[in-house]
């Protein structure tokens, strides 16, 4: 319920909180709304759920699209749209001339809840059509119930604790292809440098609620019902709107979720949830909770896992009583233009046409509808996903990890459905809007739109690229457009992002080398490929045939290079045995030209001196005649050995020096097809985000 009676019992109150407070000091809940940002709801904006016992469905066929639509809804309420101007005490005496009761209003939208003493949809059907025929009513209908669409079914650096970096395989599937390991350690590090400040962004979730006495978070977190954060009963749905509130703003540091959007934003994130504890839930129930949000919570987004079929014929949908339903948020996505409303596409694989789908099958600047892919496949859609050109962005929606309902200290769980997808899409937009406070809705949908990756969600034209979620990139190419962190993510000034895997290589990379008697070295993996040369750098190339490793230091004193050439296929986990295999090649030089040093990599007698690639990740790809191909890498090895060192090109004192080294850096790879389908296959079954991992 929208509206709820005070109690009066001021000691049972007392008690409630004294344990909720032990309670939460023990586990550690969410963080509750402080003083300033308390939220009261308007009690004028109040709604009925339906009971149980008066759902009806109701099978239609679609003459238009042949399909047949399940309608599910109180026999016993309608959904009144009130003219301009028309007062809540006139709908409440139009209703008693009807023969029924006013038992919910929602005043900003002009929209008004009756209940009649009926038991079919035939006498249901009568009151619609008595109601349309009055002054004060410009629409009647059914009060459709709500579908939930879901369905249950190591690097060393830059895995900062609480970025889900606890996920191994399949599980880190869904969260690698969005860009999330890229975003963390760009964000931290635009935090830690300053080089823009957050603000606070508030998101309203409309689902079956959340958790409260075990659920944690870094946000703050506030009942759209005005109360405390409290113990829910949503048993219906498997937790359904805990899991999507998880994916959004969860803390959980023992192997479940950690929020997209407060693992980057924390105490700058605001977010109010709903308390639908009940199934159904019903349109009137969504709209009442949306339009508090929106007028009393002034939130910046409504996120929707939810929505309502209709019909695609307008003929059969206003005879069917359902045009209401789509006057209801039309009403609502023109009169609040300034927040943006996220909804996940619906759960079925039709085509979303215009009116046989809502909210998703509006046309609006300030929705955005979020359809679905595969965790590990982000080119392959969703079998299960409605399609569509209503559907602005895809994300992953099959095998996506949520909070555990059964063990919330243990492993995730893997879910499907767009429920899940949506959520990837609000926490990125929420990002953005803290940023930059003053981007409009449609600004932010173009952001996410224009810099998305790619994907094939539409069946009926399977070579057309459609737009996949990256968490990452609108967000660099917001702070780019600010004109914030340019020595960062444009080095070579173009106006361009240097692309995210580049980027992240300059946060993320450490390499290392040791050369007995002379010195260690840090090499910096900072520089694009065209620059590799230059300054400092770390950095490799891998063919089908061989392997080149990089590194070269450079500064005003001396000139370190160290290099080393495999001339054998790429392979995680094999020793190159050195000088067998392969060469490393050596140079130590002072600047003024005085001293010199050159060396090679010795025989080894013992046969352990070689090169060692422990591991590796996908950082990027490119499209080549329909196939996502990996052009960039981040890779992960070391080297141990000796070299043979002489003074200067001729001298004849070489002597033996042990070296050692350890290596993170990006590394391209160059290759054509398909003579080199195996090095692509390779490396799809061998580096973390391939599509065949087998590690």
């Amino acid at each position: 319920m929208i509206h709820k009676e005070k109690t009066t019992l001021i000691n049972d109150v007392v008690l409630s909180v004294l344990v909720f407070v032990v309670i939460c000091t023990w586990i550690g809940c969410g963080k509750l709304a402080e003083e300033g940002e308390k939220y009261t709801p308007d009690p004028n904006i109040f709604t009925k759920e339906p009971s149980e016992e008066s759902i009806v469905s109701l099978d239609v066929v679609d003459e238009e699209s042949a399909e047949t639509v399940t309608l599910r809804f109180p026999v016993d309420q309608l959904l009144v749209m009130a003219e301009e101007g028309v007062d809540p005490a006139a709908m409440e005496a139009a209703a008693q001339d009807l023969g029924g009761t006013l038992v919910g209003q929602i005043p900003p939208i002009n929209c008004y809840q009756f209940q009649f003493p009926i038991t079919t949809i035939a006498e249901l059907d009568q009151k619609a059509e008595a109601a349309r025929e009055r002054s004060e009513v410009e629409s009647a209908g059914y009060n459709l119930l709500a579908e939930i669409y879901d369905s249950s079914p190591q690097f060393t650096k830059c895995l900062a604790d609480g970025d889900n970096d606890a996920l191994e395989n399949e599980q880190r599937c869904a969260f690698e292809r969005i860009g999330y390991y890229s975003l963390v350690p760009i964000m931290d590090e635009v935090k830690s440098k300053s080089m823009t400040s957050l603000n606070d962004v508030k998101i309203a979730v409309l689902d079956s609620g959340l958790e409260g006495m075990w659920f944690k978070s870094d946000a703050t977190l506030i009942d759209l019902d005005g109360g405390e954060l409290k113990h829910s009963t949503d048993t219906a749905h498997d937790m359904h709107g805990t899991k999507v509130i998880g994916l959004i703003a969860a803390k959980d540091k023992d192997g479940s979720i950690n929020g997209l959007a407060s693992r980057i934003l924390g105490k700058h994130l605001k977010l109010y949830f709903s308390v639908m504890n009940t199934n159904p839930l019903a349109l009137a129930t969504v709209a009442g909770y949306a339009v508090q949000a929106v007028t009393r919570a002034k939130v910046d987004f409504v996120h929707m896992s939810l929505g309502w079929r209709l019909l695609q014929n307008s003929n059969i949908a206003d005879s069917m009583n359902l045009t209401t339903s789509r006057k209801v948020w039309e009403k609502i996505l023109n009169k609040y233009e300034n927040v943006t409303f996220i909804a996940a596409a619906p759960n079925e694989p039709f085509k979303i046409r215009p009116h046989n789908a809502v909210p998703v099958g509006i046309t609006s600047d300030n929705i955005i509808a979020v359809g679905g892919t595969q965790a590990c496949d982000s080119m392959a859609r969703y079998e299960s996903t409605a399609y569509g050109p209503y559907i602005q962005i895809s994300a992953p929606a099959k095998g996506v990890p949520v909070i555990n309902p059964i063990d919330i200290n243990g492993a995730p769980k893997l879910v499907e459905g767009n429920s899940f997808a949506a959520p990837m899409v609000t926490s990125t937009a929420a990002i953005l809007k803290s940023i930059k406070p003053e981007l409009k809705p449609k600004e932010i949908r173009d952001y996410l739109v224009y810099n998305a990756g790619p994907t094939h969600a539409n069946p009926e034209a399977p070579e057309e690229i459609d737009p996949f979620l990256d968490m990452a990139e609108p967000v660099v190419k917001l702070l780019l457009d600010m004109e914030k962190g340019e020595e960062l993510f444009d080095r070579d000034m173009d106006g361009e992002t240097d692309g995210i895997g580049i980027i992240k290589s300059r946060l993320c990379s450490e390499t290392y080398l040791s050369v007995e008697g002379l010195g260690s070295y840090h090499f910096e993996s900072q520089m694009d490929q065209d620059d590799w040369g230059e300054q400092s750098y770390a950095a490799a190339t891998i063919t089908s045939e061989n392997i080149t490793i990089s590194m070269s230091e450079d500064d005003s004193v001396e000139h370190v290079f160290f290099q080393i050439e495999i001339y054998k296929p790429f392979e995680i986990g094999k020793n190159y045995n050195l000088p067998e295999e392969g060469e490393a090649s050596f140079l130590w030089q002072k600047k003024d030209g005085t001293e010199m040093l050159i060396g090679n990599s010795a025989v080894d007698l013992e046969d352990q001196s070689g090169v060692v690639l422990t591991s590796c990740a996908i950082l990027d790809r490119k499209e080549v005649n329909g196939v996502s191909l990996p052009i960039l890498l981040q890779v992960e090895g070391m080297y141990a050995g000796q070299l043979v060192i002489s003074e200067g090109l001729i001298d004849e004192t070489a002597a033996n020096y042990n070296a050692n080294s350890f290596f993170n850096f990006p590394t391209v790879v160059q290759f054509s097809l398909p003579e080199d389908a195996e090095l692509v296959e390779q490396l799809e079954v061998s580096c973390l985000n391939g599509l065949f991992v087998m590690h």
